[in-house]
């Protein structure tokens, strides 16, 4: 797994194995999973670590927010999230993919197809360190 390092000290505060965003109170882990999975086991082994998948949109907010070679997922590489679309079957879940401008972009992928996946825990509202 990828380590995150970040230049933006207000927002981010990285450790060896995780990476909280102040911003939004989401603690993620150090950076995204290898190699690339189906849906299902990416699922699966970040609810084993006690983590689980993020929505696109938290996703799209942790990518937009990092300083571009920190944990970046290659050009074309996809990351996994829980959203699904009301526009497509349930086999489809959306994705966020890179460009290789700085810009990512929603995909929709079969639940069979492969792609990385960053886990994401959320912190406790009080500050105790307490996860859900």
């Amino acid at each position: 797994m990828s380590s995150v390092s970040t230049t933006n000290r207000s927002r981010f505060l990285a450790t060896r194995d995780r990476l909280a965003d102040r911003d939004t109170g989401l603690e993620w882990a150090a950076g995204p999973a290898t190699p690339a999975v189906e849906w299902a086991e990416a699922a699966a082994t970040a609810e084993s670590r006690g983590q689980r998948l993020p929505t696109a949109e938290e996703l799209l907010t942790l990518l937009t927010g990092l300083p571009p070679s920190s944990g970046m997922p290659e050009t074309g590489e996809a990351l996994w999230s829980t959203s699904g679309s009301p526009f497509a079957p349930e086999t489809r879940v959306r994705a966020v993919a890179y460009d290789g401008s700085t810009r990512f972009i929603i995909v929709l992928l079969e639940r069979t197809a492969r792609a990385r996946w960053w886990g994401v825990w959320r912190r406790a509202p009080t500050g105790n360190g307490a996860r859900d």
